[in-house]
């Protein structure tokens, strides 16, 4: 429904009458909240009128006038962001691909926005098992200016053991002691048609990152 629609359906009841003999059918919604896909206003709009639309031929409304067709049912607008809730986040990225810290970066960049929406800040934990130390000092600045709301970063040539989850669990033990509402755990996958299309769904822009 929420594909159909082009935006995200929360709490939402539809209850649908079983076929008429001339097929026509009953649709009844109980809207909670829908989000549309900018995130901002929760409404019913055109992405409503376009599908009932194209369903009207085999819908009718007619059967119970308590229902109201699908296009005249609007909700009331609520913006978004002001009831998003501050949440403490931290994203722990294993890199031991260099040459892939970039896609990572991005990851993190779209959080940090994400976080700097709501007011609050990202910490940042990047293991970097096989990069020389002299090399540090570069990484971190240019994520330091390329992530917004940035609060802790550490970045660390962690033992390279246990793949991507033993440099995590180092990580873990640096981060003791802090507490988080919700972590990111990203690493330099080496299959592209694996890494890119999971970067994609976690991260891939500000609202995904929300």
């Amino acid at each position: 429904l929420s594909r159909q629609l082009g935006f995200h359906a929360s709490k939402v009841a539809v209850n649908a009458t079983p076929p008429t003999e001339r097929g026509d059918v009953t649709i009844e919604v109980q809207p909670a909240s829908w989000e549309e896909e900018d995130g901002k206003v929760v409404t019913v709009g055109q992405s409503w009128l376009q599908m009932s639309s194209q369903l009207r031929p085999k819908f009718s409304y007619r059967k119970n006038p308590q229902i109201q067709p699908v296009q005249e049912i609007v909700l009331s607008k609520v913006d978004l962001a002001k009831q998003r809730k501050k949440m403490r986040v931290a994203v722990f990225a294993q890199a031991a691909y260099l040459n892939m810290l970039p896609e990572l970066q991005q990851c993190i960049t779209n959080v940090g926005a994400a976080q700097a929406n709501t007011g609050s800040t990202v910490d940042v934990y990047l293991s970097t098992p096989l990069a020389q130390q002299s090399e540090l000092p570069h990484i971190t600045e240019k994520m330091k200016q390329a992530t917004p709301a940035l609060g802790v970063l550490e970045v660390s040539i962690t033992q390279n053991k246990g793949a991507d989850f033993g440099q995590f669990l180092q990580q873990m033990q640096s981060a003791a002691g802090r507490e988080y509402d919700a972590v990111l755990k990203i690493h330099t996958k080496s299959q592209d048609f694996i890494r890119k299309p999971i970067l994609n769904l976690l991260c891939g822009d500000s609202d995904t990152a929300q």
